[in-house]
């Protein structure tokens, strides 16, 4: 019989208070989803494109959990303030193409091109990237930084 050695990483004390502040998936997903609701909310009062709007909620939601736990110091908050503006749109412009292509699918009959139909909703996907999500931007940064200021201040 041998014996090993175990070797044991040593942590960094000054490390502790920040690893401890760490925001947690639920927190950030939670918050971003209060955040995308109220933004829903704005166009719903005036009979504007609410459902449009709506994509943002799920998108915001997932976005939120992903980028939450690196927002331990200043530069992880910065990081996730930016991933939550524009990995947002991307997300929740994919909902709507995934949800035009799964009423493209059910109102067909016969054989689906499927090569042909991905390649299609892809370039959907990227023309409303750019013809929606640069203007979006708009929205979403003033919204991505008020989810960052609040989630970096919930007490854990």
């Amino acid at each position: 019989m041998t014996v090993t050695t175990i070797r044991v990483a040593r942590v960094d004390p000054e490390a502790l208070p920040a690893l401890a502040r760490r925001p947690t998936r639920g927190q950030g997903s939670a918050i971003a989803a209060v955040i995308a609701f109220a933004v829903t909310l704005v166009p719903a009062a005036f009979n504007g494109p609410a459902l449009f709007f709506a994509t943002g909620i799920p998108a915001a939601a997932v976005v939120g959990a992903l980028a939450a736990p690196s927002m331990t110091d200043r530069a992880g908050t910065i990081s996730a303030t930016l991933v939550m503006a524009t990995i947002t749109i991307a997300l929740a412009d994919a909902f709507v193409v995934v949800g035009l292509a799964a009423g493209a699918i059910a109102s067909t009959t016969g054989t689906i091109d499927l090569p042909a139909g991905i390649v299609g909703m892809g370039g959907l996907w990227l023309i409303g990237l750019v013809v929606v999500g640069v203007p979006m931007l708009i929205l979403t940064t003033p919204c991505a930084i008020a989810w960052a200021w609040i989630v970096r201040r919930l007490p854990r």
